[in-house]
């Protein structure tokens, strides 16, 4: 049986399992989508990762194209509409740090949300969407609406958050 109320102690829990470095690009990214992917899969209708590739910054003398990847979950709503909503956060990280702060603490929340809308749908379907190499300009944002710009005109809002 799912719990349906929020809980900080399991968003605590959350964020310590993804408490490491996990700047974009690296092994270290590819598993904390893993972990993501395996924390949110009981709660969602549907889990997907999109994979996407980026080069770094000219000037850093590195022109080798990189690896990256957002998870994207889909809860359908009790409305027969086409119209979703979105929640996004990013969960890479500077490499100097776990960004626990920056930005696991949005992940946490977004994870928590899934979970409790799971258990009390909402009217409209939602798509939460952990995103991949955010810290080095938006790149995970920008894979998702180059992938997705179909079906854009039906989202009605994005609530992207970072530092929550």
């Amino acid at each position: 049986m799912k719990r349906s109320d929020i809980s900080g102690t399991d968003a605590l829990a959350w964020m310590q399992a993804l408490n490491y470095s996990r700047p974009a690009g690296t092994a270290a990214e590819k598993q904390a989508a893993e972990q993501i992917v395996a924390s949110i899969r009981p709660f969602a209708d549907f889990v997907s990762v999109e994979s996407f590739a980026w080069r770094p910054r000219k000037g850093d003398g590195n022109n080798e194209v990189l690896p990256s990847q957002n998870v994207c979950a889909f809860l359908a709503g009790t409305k027969d509409t086409p119209e979703y909503l979105v929640l996004s956060a990013h969960y890479d990280s500077v490499p100097e740090g776990p960004g626990a702060y920056d930005n696991l603490s949005s992940c946490a929340v977004m994870a928590e949300l899934l979970r409790y809308f799971s258990c009390h749908r909402p009217k409209r379907s939602l798509t939460f969407v952990f995103l991949g190499a955010e810290e080095l300009g938006l790149l995970g944002s920008r894979a998702y609406v180059e992938r997705h710009q179909n079906e854009l005109k039906n989202c009605r809002f994005n609530l992207n958050s970072d530092l929550a």
